[in-house]
C-alpha cells in the first residue's frame, strides 16, 4: 500500500509539474506578460473618463470594479487562458487565481494613475511594505513593532 502512494505521489507531482510547464511556455496569443505591460495596456485602451474615475476613487472603492475592468482584465489579458506569467509577475503566490490577478493589476493601474498626487514618501513607504511582504518579512517586522 505504501508502494502504491508513494507512486501515485509521484505520477501527481509529474502531472502538475508538466501542467505548469505547459502554460508557462504556451504561446500567450498577443496577452501582456508582466503586470507593467497589462496597465501600459489598459491605459492605451481605456477611455480618458474612465481612468479619471479610477484615479479620482479611493484604494478601498477599487473592489467596485472587479466585475467591470477586473472582468476585462482577466478575459482580455489571458488571465482565464492561462497566462501565468502575467499572473506571477504580480509578485503573489495567490494571483494565480484570475480574480487575484486582476485585483492586483487594477490596484497598480490605480498606483500608475494617481502617482502624479502622491508624495514620494508615500511611495517610499508602499514600497518597502510591498518588499517585507515579497520577502516574507512581514509578521517578524510587525512582531518587532508589537515589542
Amino acid at each position: 500500500m505504501k508502494k502504491w502512494l508513494q507512486r501515485l505521489g509521484f505520477v501527481t507531482a509529474s502531472l502538475l509539474l508538466v501542467f505548469f510547464v505547459w502554460f508557462w511556455l504556451m504561446p500567450n496569443a498577443g496577452h501582456p506578460r508582466t503586470v507593467d505591460q497589462s496597465v501600459e495596456r489598459l491605459l492605451e485602451t481605456l477611455s480618458g473618463d474612465g481612468l479619471d474615475g479610477i484615479a479620482g476613487c479611493e484604494e478601498s472603492d477599487l473592489i467596485g470594479y472587479h466585475l467591470t475592468l477586473g472582468k476585462h482584465i482577466r478575459n482580455e489579458h489571458g488571465l482565464w487562458s492561462g497566462n501565468l506569467r502575467l499572473a506571477i509577475s504580480t509578485g503573489h503566490l495567490n494571483a494565480i487565481v484570475p480574480d487575484y490577478a486582476s485585483g492586483y493589476i487594477l490596484h497598480a493601474l490605480w498606483k500608475e494613475l494617481r502617482s502624479g498626487n502622491t508624495s514620494k514618501s508615500e511611495v517610499e513607504a508602499d514600497e518597502a511594505f510591498n518588499k517585507l511582504l515579497r520577502d516574507g518579512q512581514f509578521d517578524s517586522a510587525l512582531a518587532s513593532l508589537k515589542r
